[in-house]
Parts: C-alpha cells; structure tokens; sequence
C-alpha cells in the first residue's frame, strides 16, 4: 500500500463517518439553534459540504465549484456562508435538507474521482492556501487538513444531535461506520 492509497481510503472512509452521522439528521435537529454561541447542524453541514466542494474544486483543480455550476449557487441553503467570520450566517441560514444531501452526495463522487487520478508524485505538490492564512502547503498536508475538517466537524454534529436526545453516532454497522 502507498500513501496515495492510505490518502484515498482515509478520506473515504472520513466522508463515510460524517456522512453516516449526519444520515438521520432530521429538518427540526438541522435548525435547532444551540445554546451560547454553537452553531446549528445545517451550518455546520454546509460549512463542510460546500467548503469541501471549493477546496477541491476551486483551490485544486480551477475550476467552479459544484455548487455554483450544477446547484445553482445554492443547493438547498437559502445563502452561501460568507468568507470570515460565520455566525452571522449560521444562526439564519435554512437548509432544504434533502436537496442539500443530493449535493452532499455529488460532492463525494467528485472527491472519489479525483483522488483515483493522484499518484505519489502529486502529493508534493504546492496547494496556495494563502487566502485563507495558510500560505503554501504540500497536497498531502491539504489532503490531511480535509481528514482533520471532516473529523472535527463529524464530532460537533455529533454533539449537538446529543444535546437534541439523539443519538450522536449510530451504533456500528457491518462497514464498521456508526
């Protein structure tokens, strides 16, 4: 096994964990406003999805994102969230949760097709995260940063379905997700 493909099986596998978790998130768990200063489960569901599909489409391969020329600019949310600080946004922002999970779903394909094209000698190849303070890094520490993204944000769902009485992660399933 080479990294590309421990790259590629572990952002499957963390985009199967987030996905699993946020699976039997229901409108009312999406919208639910948290106490103090924590955002809703449709925020941060966008704040992933819709920065995955910039990340990987924008930043890595030049060209529009998804969500821009397949969704219409929104894909179920009732605004894009801005750049920098997104509270704001995130206590307002509604989300058609079955139309946002079709985009969801897009937006795993693409990351799949994508990661089926590196080879080694891609992954020392500089990713300009300079707009986002983060100057020059290596594909592989980008790729990284996606895994650590999907990770935080997978156990903050988590959390906040807690908090609602729901079950944060599902019990195990034979794919070992749960």
């Amino acid at each position: 096994m080479n990294t590309v493909s421990i790259l590629r099986e572990v952002i499957t596998e963390t985009h199967a964990w987030f996905e699993a978790t946020a699976a039997d998130v229901t409108e009312e768990q999406a919208q639910w406003r948290p106490p103090g200063i924590a955002n809703p489960i449709a925020a941060v569901f966008a704040h992933v999805i819709v920065g995955a599909d910039f990340g990987l489409n924008s930043i890595l391969q030049q060209r529009p994102p998804l969500i821009a020329s397949d969704w219409g600019g929104k894909a179920g949310l009732s605004q894009l969230m801005p750049a920098g600080e997104w509270h704001d946004w995130a206590t307002s922002v509604q989300m058609d949760l079955e139309v946002f999970r079709n985009y969801a779903s897009t937006v795993y394909v693409a990351w799949a097709d994508y990661l089926a094209t590196l080879s080694e000698g891609d992954l020392e190849r500089a990713v300009d995260l300079s707009a986002f303070g983060m100057g020059q890094r290596s594909l592989s520490q980008y790729l990284t940063m996606q895994v650590q993204h999907f990770g935080g944000h997978c156990g903050e769902i988590a959390c906040l379905k807690g908090l609602q009485g729901a079950a944060g992660f599902r019990p195990g399933t034979a794919e070992g997700i749960g």
